[in-house]
């Protein structure tokens, strides 16, 4: 039988748990186990069944939930709780996040909260003078602003964003130091767009992180905004689509713990 702890029923808020909590309940889980970490898609909020729990009873063994809603790979870096289940887990799975939802050389990101803009720090101010930063709260709105003013401009900022999120991946990979797939799940091949997702991230940036990981899990996704508010895009894989991810997810866990 297979005995399962999942911290998605314990974390309505997607904030995570405190670090305390999760060092006394870590010692539940059943070993060996599976951690999955990443973002919304991965905490599957007002989901029945995330994919990490379908994932779990398909392949019959543990699969914890460590995913927290709108996290970029900085908040890992920071979370030495999260960090010390991925090091004791047999197996990793790191979900492809985009660059948007942290901190960097332009602007600070809430450490919890990733998807809340902070401030804007000096190099952002001298490439645009005439923002007013105050009047932002959320980093796509703040982004998808800065692109609609000048795209010659923004070009600086979404470069060093790619680079800073090649950065911390690569450095959340070794803290993680386990067998780890990465799960990439796209919406758009083609050109850029606000609603592209991973945002900004491009498939030579994640092919920069093949040295450290097993193989890379690709989903197609089956999902597109719906909406659209001047805070953020709207962007919930249903049921189905959990289903369809866990299914190629197990697909390839099987191949590299069998």
């Amino acid at each position: 039988m297979v005995v399962r702890y999942d911290l998605h029923k314990t974390r309505p808020s997607g904030f995570g748990l405190h670090t305390l909590s999760i060092w006394r309940i870590a010692k539940y889980f059943c070993k060996p186990y599976i951690a999955c970490l990443g973002g919304s898609e991965t905490f599957g909020q007002s989901m029945p069944a995330p994919f990490p729990i379908l994932t779990e009873r398909l392949i019959g063994q543990t699969v914890v939930n460590l995913g927290v809603t709108h996290a970029g790979p900085g908040l890992y870096l920071k979370d030495e709780a999260v960090i010390d289940i991925a090091q004791n887990a047999q197996f990793c799975v790191l979900q492809v996040m985009g660059a948007h939802n942290m901190s960097n050389p332009y602007y600070k990101v809430h450490p919890r909260r990733n998807d809340r803009f902070i401030k804007a720090l000096p190099a952002l101010v001298d490439i645009f003078p005439e923002v007013d930063f105050t009047d932002f709260h959320y980093t796509k709105h703040l982004l998808h602003h800065l692109n609609l003013m000048d795209c010659d401009r923004f070009q600086l900022i979404s470069t060093a964003l790619r680079t800073t999120w090649c950065d911390k991946m690569k450095r959340l990979l070794n803290m993680i130091n386990r067998p780890t797939v990465l799960l990439w799940m796209q919406n758009k091949s083609n050109s850029f767009s606000f609603d592209s997702d991973p945002l900004f991230i491009t498939e030579s940036d994640i092919s920069s992180l093949n040295s450290q990981v097993l193989g890379i899990s690709k989903y197609r996704r089956c999902s597109t905004p719906t909406a659209y508010s001047k805070y953020q895009f709207f962007d919930v894989l249903d049921q189905d689509c959990h289903a369809e991810i866990s299914m190629r997810l197990a697909t390839d866990i099987l191949v590299h713990v069998a």
